[in-house]
């Protein structure tokens, strides 16, 4: 394993244990290493925004498109901070980047459906909830309801004020090897 590697490795363990702060230094160091890589960004980017910094986080996911702009990652990335920023035509644009950069990727269909969900075109949402269904049946993980539980629809009939919820576990999912 290159030294730029073990660098990532340990950078993404940190952030799967809950520590993104101790990550930020090693994913600066990653980047310095290698300015034109997409990966430290996307992971330097998801660690703002667990540490609850979405503007710095888009930032960063900017950067990465402009590093990547055919990189699927980068866009998700990107959608998932405009979503905490409330942007949420500029969340939607980004996750749709993304499908078209990655049409096949369940992962990207479940963002732009989580995207979608919280512009409330509802419907949109669903069609892309269920195309990340049928694009990978076996992952748990698409089988977890993109949509918010502000659009469902309590006993009485009459929607629930949106609320704010966490953020995408979209746009925490690493590309596939």
């Amino acid at each position: 394993m290159t030294q730029e590697a073990s660098t990532l490795a340990r950078a993404l363990a940190l952030l799967e244990v809950g520590r993104p702060g101790d990550a930020l230094p090693l994913l600066g160091e990653a980047i310095a290493a290698d300015p034109a890589a997409v990966g430290p960004r996307c992971l330097l980017a998801l660690a703002l925004l667990r540490l609850d910094r979405p503007a710095d986080a888009l930032t960063e996911a900017r950067h990465a498109c402009g590093v990547g702009p055919d990189h699927e990652w980068a866009h998700r990335v990107r959608s998932s901070a405009l979503s905490r920023l409330g942007e949420l035509a500029g969340a939607v644009a980004a996750a749709e980047v993304a499908v078209r950069c990655a049409p096949g990727n369940w992962v990207c269909h479940a963002r732009l459906a989580e995207a979608l969900a919280s512009a409330r075109r509802i419907d949109d949402a669903t069609a892309f909830a269920e195309r990340a269904l049928m694009l990978a049946p076996d992952e748990a993980g698409a089988h977890t309801r993109p949509l918010p539980s502000s659009t469902s629809v309590p006993s009485g009939g009459r929607r629930r004020k949106p609320t704010p919820g966490p953020p995408c576990p979209c746009a925490l999912t690493t590309p596939s090897p």
